[in-house]
């Protein structure tokens, strides 16, 4: 850990970044930072490096040389690992993780801190909002998650939404109380990629979690993810929802996470799967040459897309609750929760 510059009082809320040689949008979410209205003497960054070059990592230090600003190496892979890494180095009493390609509104801090006072109990969590700018904005995929609120794989939630949350978290995490965070275990490592915001959100809402909503708290995502990236996450979330239903069976989790249904649904899907992906791929790819181009879809070709979409994402997850199922019959290991202190 390197602390980059000394408070002589505690922040009161660390922001929690992750850097990997892959990130390509960590100068725009760190400029976002040195913009805030709460003053940089107020609030620490936490930046996690998870492999990101020695290039990267000389233009993050300049980009936050006007904040407080630590770094911690994390070399053992995985998202909860970080998080619970930049948990663990936070000092203040609020943390907010933010995602790779997220830029925060120049009040999102303060309105987060705002909203933690109004609500000042340890089981009280924080979230806002989430929209589309730049690259993100163009893309038709980003735009199909956003409209049909897949909240479940993209971070975008726009004040106009109403759509329920369903079981867990989303892939946008509200701010939390560290040490309600820490008390009740952290991010459980045994989830796939992407997937253990969801067993926290449950894990949690056992134990009482509350969510509060900031409509001042905005932020926007100003990096799309491409469709191999989106059909990997559902396939993960296909994988982690088996586990889930092993890990809280006595929920409704059959129903809530669809498995009544997953062996004869993969059984009709596995022959189509290849034209499937092969069907979503083209029209993607025809969709962001149109993009490029600045040249609108029309409503069939934009109808026949988004159909290719979703077809995509739900083979893809009832594939990764199959592969989970029929490896689950090979062992009877159970998953755990993570360890909790007394």
């Amino acid at each position: 850990m390197k602390p980059h510059e000394a408070t002589q009082s505690l922040p009161l809320i660390s922001a929690i970044v992750r850097v990997s040689d892959s990130s390509d949008a960590v100068s725009p979410s760190l400029e976002a930072l040195r913009a805030q209205s709460l003053d940089v003497g107020r609030f620490e960054v936490l930046v996690v490096d998870d492999g990101c070059t020695d290039e990267m990592w000389t233009g993050i230090e300049a980009t936050s040389s006007a904040l407080h600003f630590q770094c911690a190496r994390w070399k053992g892979g995985g998202i909860a690992g970080w998080r619970n890494l930049g948990l663990s180095l936070a000092r203040s009493p609020i943390v907010l993780f933010i995602e790779e390609g997220e830029v925060l509104d120049p009040a999102c801090l303060e309105e987060h801190y705002r909203a933690h006072e109004e609500h000042p109990q340890s089981h009280f969590a924080v979230l806002g909002y989430t929209g589309l700018r730049g690259e993100a904005e163009r893309s038709p995929l980003m735009r199909y998650l956003a409209e049909a609120e897949r909240r479940d794989i993209c971070c975008v939630d726009s004040l106009e939404s109403c759509a329920g949350d369903g079981p867990g978290f989303g892939c946008r995490l509200p701010s939390f109380k560290r040490l309600y965070l820490l008390d009740h275990g952290g991010f459980n490592p045994v989830f796939p990629v992407g997937t253990e915001a969801r067993e926290l959100g449950i894990r949690l809402s056992r134990a009482g979690l509350c969510v509060a909503r900031s409509a001042g708290a905005e932020s926007v995502v100003i990096r799309p993810c491409s469709l191999e990236e989106v059909c990997t996450y559902c396939y993960l979330q296909g994988r982690a929802d088996w586990l889930l239903a092993r890990l809280y069976p006595e929920q409704d989790a059959v129903t809530w996470a669809r498995l009544d249904s997953v062996e004869s649904e993969w059984m009709a899907i596995a022959p189509l799967f290849p034209s499937v992906m092969k069907s979503a791929r083209e029209l993607d790819r025809f969709a962001r040459e149109r993009c490029r181009a600045d040249l609108p879809l029309d409503d069939l070709t934009t109808r026949l897309l988004h159909r290719a979409y979703a077809a995509a994402l739900r083979a893809n997850r009832i594939r990764g609750v199959f592969g989970a199922m029929s490896e689950a019959r090979l062992d009877s290991t159970p998953p755990s929760l993570p360890c909790t202190e007394a």
